[in-house]
């Protein structure tokens, strides 16, 4: 009995070690960053000063925003990729498209909707976990900068609506390393498939 105690306190102390290996708190500390908490949740986002990015959306507008998360009830911490249109017309799609280094990432999203005296805002927010973390890794390595094309997409009425934003590499490089040297490589982003799932497929 004693051993079965002693190996279930030495496999607690193995994982909690494994969680410590991250420094959230420099994290939140990253100079020039903007830190708040996502409404309505315990999670704490860190959007460096990099961003926004603009993108291509026709006769609207699309800003991309690339930042970390910290997500205490996973504790793990990630990116995220913020997609914002402003619009006269409210589009609300529920799957986003985002195609770089020719894969194709869909994720099931739902926006966040402001009307400001007949401009719409819609965000939305695609949480990276081990599926989709190679959309970072694939911006970071480009030479100068990626074009991402997305595609928003509201599959209630098959209506469709592509843009495009340039994101330069270097910037992506500086936020990795800076994530990597506070062990995020360390992370298991697995954890994060069940709620942020995303499908992978060769782009077309």
């Amino acid at each position: 009995m004693k051993k079965l105690l002693a190996l279930a306190a030495a496999i607690t102390l193995l994982c909690t070690a494994a969680l410590a290996e991250f420094d959230f708190y420099a994290l939140k500390d990253t100079p020039d960053a903007m830190t708040y908490t996502v409404p309505g949740t315990a999670d704490t986002v860190v959007r460096p000063a990099l961003a926004p990015y603009q993108g291509e959306f026709g006769e609207d507008e699309l800003v991309a925003y690339l930042d970390y998360i910290i997500l205490p009830d996973e504790e793990v911490a990630t990116f995220r990729l913020c997609l914002s249109l402003s619009m006269f017309d409210s589009f609300q799609a529920d799957e986003v498209r985002v195609t770089v280094d020719k894969k194709c990432y869909t994720f099931a999203v739902k926006p966040a909707i402001t009307d400001y005296d007949g401009i719409f805002m819609e965000d939305y927010t695609l949480v990276l976990s081990s599926e989709s973390f190679s959309i970072v890794t694939a911006l970071s390595k480009a030479k100068n900068a990626t074009t991402m094309q997305v595609v928003f997409v509201n599959t209630m009425d098959g209506a469709e609506r592509a843009g495009s934003v340039e994101i330069p590499s270097a910037d992506v490089k500086t936020l990795l390393t800076r994530y990597n040297d506070l062990g995020g490589s360390k992370q298991d982003l697995s954890v994060l498939m069940d709620k942020y799932p995303c499908t992978v497929e060769k782009a077309k």
